[in-house]
C-alpha cells in the first residue's frame, strides 16, 4: 500500500503526519458538545390517572390493567409498562421507531376516552401526553417485587434497605417511595368486657373481615 511505501521511504513525514493527526483529534475531541439531555425524538405515550385514597391492588385491578387491556390492540406498539402506585396508574405505551406518531397518539387518546366509563367513579380524567425529552429529569424507577413475601415485608424490605443504600450513591438527590404499606389500624381489646358478653377474639377478627371493603 502507498501508506506503507511512503511511511518506509519518508519515516519523518509519516511521524509528522501521524503526531498531527493525534494533535487534531485530541483538539476536536475537546471541542466536542455533550448535552445531558440530547434532543430525541422519542416514540412513547404516557397515561395518567389519578384515584384518590385507592390502595395500589385497587387501582391495578380498576384502572391499570383496563388501560393495558384497551391499548394492547393499537397498531405499531412495541411494548406497554404499567405501575400502579397508592391512589395512581402510571402507563407507557413504546411504539416502533417507524411508528406514525402523530396517528398512535390518536389511537391512545381514542382507546382511553373508550375505556374510561369501566373506570370507578373516583378516579379523575385520565392525562394522555407524549414523552417529552426537553421536559424530563434524570430519574430512574426500580420495582422491588417478590413472589413469596408478603405487600409488607416488601415495602419493609424497600424502605429500610433499598432507599438507605440509594441515599449513599453519589449524584443521587431524591428519593421517593410509592405503593409500599404504611396504613395500619390498631384494635386493643378489653378482656373483661369480652367475657361479659360472651365474645371471643376470633368474634371480632371474623366480623372485621366480614365487613372489610377495598374502597378508596
Amino acid at each position: 500500500m502507498w501508506v506503507t511505501r511512503v511511511s518506509i521511504a519518508r519515516p519523518v513525514f509519516a511521524v509528522m503526519v501521524m503526531f498531527a493527526l493525534c494533535v487534531l483529534g485530541i483538539f476536536s475531541y475537546a471541542k466536542l458538545g455533550v448535552e445531558q439531555l440530547p434532543d430525541l425524538n422519542l416514540p412513547i405515550a404516557y397515561v395518567d390517572v389519578l384515584y384518590p385514597g385507592a390502595s395500589p391492588q385497587s387501582v391495578e385491578e380498576e384502572i391499570t390493567k383496563k388501560i393495558e387491556e384497551a391499548l394492547n390492540g393499537i397498531a405499531g406498539v412495541k411494548r406497554i409498562t404499567s405501575r400502579s402506585f397508592e391512589g395512581r396508574s402510571q402507563t407507557s405505551v413504546e411504539f416502533n421507531l417507524n411508528a406514525n406518531m402523530a396517528r398512535g397518539m390518536q389511537d391512545v387518546r381514542d382507546k382511553i376516552a373508550a375505556v374510561q366509563a369501566a373506570f370507578p367513579k373516583d378516579a379523575k380524567t385520565p392525562l394522555v401526553l407524549r414523552v417529552n425529552n426537553e421536559a424530563s429529569e434524570p430519574v430512574a424507577v426500580i420495582g422491588v417485587l417478590s413472589p413469596s413475601k408478603t405487600h409488607r415485608d416488601v415495602s419493609m424490605l424497600a424502605e429500610l434497605q433499598v432507599v438507605r443504600r440509594l441515599q449513599r450513591i453519589d449524584g443521587v438527590a431524591f428519593i421517593k417511595i410509592s405503593g409500599n404499606a404504611t396504613r395500619e389500624i390498631r384494635i386493643d381489646l378489653n378482656p373483661q368486657k369480652l367475657r361479659a358478653n360472651g365474645i371471643l377474639p376470633s368474634d371480632i377478627g371474623s366480623a372485621l373481615k366480614a365487613q372489610n371493603q377495598d374502597a378508596p
